[in-house]
């Protein structure tokens, strides 16, 4: 049986608080193999957040700002599978692939559903 990416235990035993909004601390749910892998740095886009704060209204105020950001999708909104698979290391496909399994989404709907 091979080590999974994820400790959906530790995920599990979490608990959402609700001061002073919605949070939680999450401790110990990536395994260590996952954490001393070298971060993927393919495939990353350069976008600009300017139009983020923007549309939030908050152009020329106090916390208004231009960065600029880049971002590698691992799994895409809707999807079943990773995002441009062939580019990743085997320890990312794990990671993807415990994020997409039922066990995960149950553990999170789990925490979710304290609140």
């Amino acid at each position: 049986m091979s080590i999974r990416a994820l400790d959906l235990s530790s995920l599990g035993s979490t608990r959402m608080n609700d001061d002073p909004w919605p949070w939680a601390f999450y401790e110990g749910v990536f395994q260590p193999h996952v954490l001393n892998a070298n971060f993927p740095n393919d495939h990353f886009a350069c976008h600009s957040q300017h139009r983020l704060l923007e549309a939030l209204g908050r152009r020329q105020s106090d916390s208004w700002f231009q960065h600029n950001v880049e971002t590698g999708a691992l799994l895409e909104l809707g999807s079943d599978e990773p995002f441009e698979p062939d580019g990743l290391e085997d320890i990312w496909l794990e990671v993807a692939a415990d994020l997409l399994s039922p066990d995960y989404r149950d553990r999170l709907m789990d925490t979710l559903n304290y609140c």
